[in-house]
């Protein structure tokens, strides 16, 4: 049907100018019928227009070229059948892109044939600014090279916001590219956006935490640590404002950060991670606490504010209302758990493993097991379960209560969180010492997987909090010998407290087992 209408267009006379005029009529989208045989992947067609209108390809000169409805449909044999008839055939795209901006997201070896025929089209730009390199960067890792090698300068043109490929890559996690784009590119490292962030900024602000890591290892990247932005915040500022501990820890490691450098508004690190902890009552695991006593830790200072006025002006400033209804909505639920705990335990000491002896027996009702170590160290698991769970409600009871003062109110909640902590690990530990009390003399390797799997998982639950111990590696390049204090404290705070009630669930059956034999 094709070559039917193209012979009727030629008429008896063979008019190709009037072929040629047919075939390149354009509909509403500017497409002509080449447009139509490439989607339908024609082949045939394809080659039958072509032969008629070598350059038919060329139209339209801008937007959507068959080549590149060829190459985003990934009909590369296409493609190069285009190119062979006519290699001065359009290149161009929709919204001012080139076949160069779809290439790198569909084929390597596509978009290395497209660099063989038209090299420019690596550093030209589409309506917003965009090369292909940054096209190419927002979605994947691979042709960063090749685009490179094929037109290094696209390295150093920004896009329409300003961004240079290195911030989309170092925004979108690329650590592949942006390791490729510091090797072949080092003064890319300088590059500042719009907003005057270099690219190491943008990574803190995405938490990005594998492209700041890699940077702060990278010789080549320390003179831009201490870099400011147009608001004069470095990458601490911003680490410290998003609260990522780990992103924090990892630029503490580096000796080159500096810690007090105010920002625009005479804030330092420190100040912004006072200006951001919550007032009042706060979890202190919370990251936002372990950033600032990190800080205090590790030399910082504060700006021109003190602590003082940087109270009265931080975001979460305590009102005793809010406060109120938080506790309050916090008691219900710890109550909930510790009143559970203390009747689980209430029950658990009624019910023995191994029963109680006969009534002829001299100690009669008494129980079976009673003055083994395992059985001694479960009785006292469920006793400072039932004892702690009992104290945690009752504060709790008093910290939900309106009428009493909001500062006594808060102490009974600080009171009751650490007794029901102790009363959910002395709980775990009956468990698994009641079942190892039954099991053990006919499942002696099952009683021993009962108890490793248990006492792993309170020991895994008690490190949660333990986990900001990661900061003591961050401070030990800074404090050198004197990190043994903050370790020290963090034992006797955090480190003993999570520990005791297994110090005393174990260590009191073995003196009580001593003190009978002697």
């Amino acid at each position: 049907m094709v070559y039917c209408l193209l012979e009727l267009a030629k008429g008896e006379g063979g008019d190709i100018d009037r072929v040629k005029s047919f075939l390149r009529k354009q509909n509403m989208r500017g497409e002509t019928a080449l447009h139509s045989a490439i989607r339908q992947r024609k082949i045939d067609i394809v080659i039958l227009l072509l032969m008629e209108d070598s350059q038919l390809a060329r139209i339209p000169s801008e937007g959507m070229s068959p080549l590149y409805l060829a190459v985003m449909l990934q009909e590369f044999y296409i493609a190069i059948i285009l190119h062979d008839k006519d290699n001065q055939l359009s290149y161009s795209g929709p919204d001012g892109q080139n076949v160069l901006h779809v290439s790198v997201l569909k084929s390597r070896e596509m978009s290395e044939l497209v660099l063989s025929w038209n090299k420019e089209l690596a550093k030209k730009q589409c309506d917003n600014g965009s090369t292909p390199l940054h096209s190419h960067l927002s979605r994947a890792d691979f042709m960063v090279q090749i685009l490179l090698e094929s037109e290094l300068s696209a390295a150093y043109q920004p896009n329409g916001s300003g961004s240079f490929p290195i911030h989309i890559a170092a925004s979108k996690g690329r650590l592949e590219a942006v390791t490729i784009l510091l090797k072949m590119c080092p003064d890319c490292v300088q590059l500042c956006d719009i907003m005057g962030r270099t690219f190491l900024h943008v990574a803190v602000e995405n938490r990005r935490y594998n492209v700041v890591s890699y940077a702060c290892r990278t010789p080549s990247v320390a003179p831009i640590l201490n870099t400011q932005d147009n608001n004069g915040n470095t990458i601490l500022h911003l680490a410290v404002q998003a609260g990522d501990l780990s992103m924090v820890c990892s630029l503490l490691r580096e000796l080159q950060v500096q810690l007090s450098i105010p920002n625009n508004s005479g804030r330092t690190p420190l100040d912004v991670a006072w200006y951001t902890t919550r007032r009042g009552i706060s979890y202190h695991g919370n990251p936002q606490v372990i950033i600032r006593k990190s800080l205090g830790f590790a030399g910082a200072t504060y700006g021109c504010y003190g602590a003082s006025l940087l109270d009265e002006q931080a975001i979460f400033q305590p009102d005793n209302d809010r406060q109120s209804e938080e506790m309050k909505d916090s008691t219900q639920t710890l109550g909930i758990g510790s009143v559970l705990i203390a009747t689980v335990a209430f029950g658990a000491t009624f019910a023995l493993p191994g029963g109680y002896r006969a009534d002829d027996h001299p100690n009669g009702g008494t129980p079976m097991l009673a003055g083994r170590y395992v059985f001694d160290a479960f009785i006292m698991a469920t006793t400072l379960a039932f004892v702690c769970a009992s104290v945690a409600t009752a504060a709790l009871m008093f910290s939900g209560m309106a009428m009493v003062d909001l500062a006594i109110r808060k102490k009974h909640f600080q009171l009751s969180t650490g007794f029901a902590a102790s009363s959910v690990t002395s709980l775990g530990a009956s468990f698994a010492l009641g079942l190892y009390v039954v099991l053990a003399p006919v499942a002696h390797s099952t009683a021993i997987a009962v108890l490793v799997v248990t006492f792993a998982a309170m020991v895994i639950g008690i490190l949660e909090p333990l986990g900001t111990l990661k900061i003591i590696r961050a401070l030990c390049p800074r404090l050198g010998k004197g990190i043994w204090r903050i370790v020290a404290r963090l034992i006797v705070v955090v480190v003993l407290p999570a520990f005791l009630p297994f110090i005393i669930i174990f260590g009191w059956p073995a003196y009580s087992v001593k003190y009978r034999h002697n």
